[in-house]
């Protein structure tokens, strides 16, 4: 019940753009990390989003590490996604960092990189779409909560107890009353998008 104005800000300086009050929440599929928590608090999760490899329909790997060595990687700046990549293949693999995610889409489809990591809504969503013909999931990474989070959360700016309550509240009602569950089945995501 807040009247709310969208603000498109890009993605590796949105935290900064909280912080400075440029902008008053982050609703962008951000997940709750402890090292984004440093800066900036969250709020209850409202869906969960795994991390999964994608790659084209030819190529013979898996999302394991030690399948992924000597390819190349692509992954968004900023995300979780880039700082799991980081942290699990770079040590095999060749990391490549992309402004957004439809350019590391587009070289996944020139063949110009091997894979993407990133999130299984976006993928699943590029897979039925410009990706059908080229590209398959590989599997999901494994899990890191240290890197991946705990779920995707409103960025809230430290201490703003009044706009966490509001938004934890919101959460909870849509939960309760059956708003999230028709939100849910109206872009029919095959799975329960909040998870366990």
């Amino acid at each position: 019940k807040l009247d709310c104005e969208l603000a498109p800000v890009a993605w590796d300086g949105i935290i900064e753009s909280l912080k400075t009050k440029k902008i008053d929440l982050i609703i962008g599929s951000m997940n709750s990390t402890p090292e984004r928590a440093m800066q900036i608090d969250f709020s209850d999760k409202y869906y969960e989003n795994n991390a999964y490899v994608v790659a084209a329909k030819k190529s013979s790997f898996t999302s394991k590490t030690d399948d992924l060595a000597g390819k190349t990687i692509g992954v968004q700046i900023s995300t979780t996604f880039s700082t799991y990549a980081e942290t699990h293949y770079k040590a095999k693999s060749k990391i490549k960092i992309y402004q957004t995610q439809d350019e590391e889409l587009q070289d996944l489809i020139a063949g110009r990189i091997d894979a993407v990591v990133s999130d299984g809504v976006s993928l699943g969503d590029w897979l039925k779409g410009a990706g059908k013909d080229c590209c398959e999931f590989k599997g999901p990474v494994e899990p890191d909560t240290a890197t991946l989070g705990t779920g995707i959360s409103v960025g809230i700016r430290k201490d703003d107890k009044e706009m966490m309550t509001k938004i934890n509240g919101a959460i909870k009602a849509i939960r309760e009353n059956g708003t999230y569950q028709k939100i849910s089945e109206k872009y029919n995501f095959g799975f329960d998008i909040y998870g366990s």
